[in-house]
C-alpha cells in the first residue's frame, strides 16, 4: 500500500461534540502529494507547512492533525483470509507452546471453524467497511486534485 500524499486539518479537538457557536468541525484542510512534501522537507522545511501551522491558534480548541493517505486496500478472499489466520494461529501456538501445538491447533479448529474459514463477524464487517469507505473517499478526492489515475477497491 504505497502513499499518495498527506492531508493536514485544523479540526475541532474532539469528535464527541460539537463546535460551539456554529462554528465549522474543520477550519483548515490542504493536501500534499509525497513527492511535493519530499521536496520541501529536503530543503530544511518542517513536516507541516509553516503557512498552515501558523493558521492554527493555541487554545482555541483546534487541533491540527496529519492523515497519511494511501491506495486503498484490497479485500482479500475468504481462502486467502483462512490461510493467513491458520497461518498466524500456528506461529503464535508455535512460539508460547511448542510440544502441544498440534493438539492445540486442532482445538482452536474447533472451537472457531467460521473464523478459520474465512469468515468475519458482521459487525465487525460493517465496521471495517465504513472505515474503507471514507478512506477511498479520501484517496478519489485529493487523487482528483492532483490529477492522477484513480484505482478503486
Amino acid at each position: 500500500m504505497a502513499h499518495v500524499g498527506f492531508r493536514y486539518t485544523i479540526q475541532w479537538f474532539t469528535p464527541y461534540g460539537e463546535p460551539p457557536d456554529g462554528k465549522p468541525r474543520i477550519k483548515a484542510e490542504m493536501f500534499e502529494t509525497v513527492e511535493q512534501r519530499n521536496i520541501r522537507t529536503s530543503n530544511g522545511e518542517p513536516p507541516v507547512p509553516e503557512w498552515f501551522s501558523l493558521l492554527h491558534k493555541p487554545r482555541d480548541q483546534y487541533s491540527l492533525y496529519i492523515q497519511a493517505i494511501k491506495t486503498p486496500m484490497k479485500q482479500l478472499s475468504k481462502e486467502t483470509l483462512a490461510i493467513i489466520r491458520k497461518k498466524r494461529t500456528l506461529r503464535r501456538l508455535q512460539n508460547k507452546y511448542p510440544m502441544l501445538v498440534d493438539e492445540l491447533f486442532k482445538e482452536e479448529l474447533k472451537n472457531n471453524p467460521t473464523y478459520f474459514a474465512g469468515e468475519t463477524r458482521l459487525d465487525l464487517e460493517e465496521s471495517r467497511q465504513a472505515v474503507l469507505d471514507i478512506e477511498n473517499e479520501n484517496y478519489m478526492r485529493f487523487l482528483a486534485a492532483t490529477g492522477g489515475s484513480k484505482q478503486t477497491i
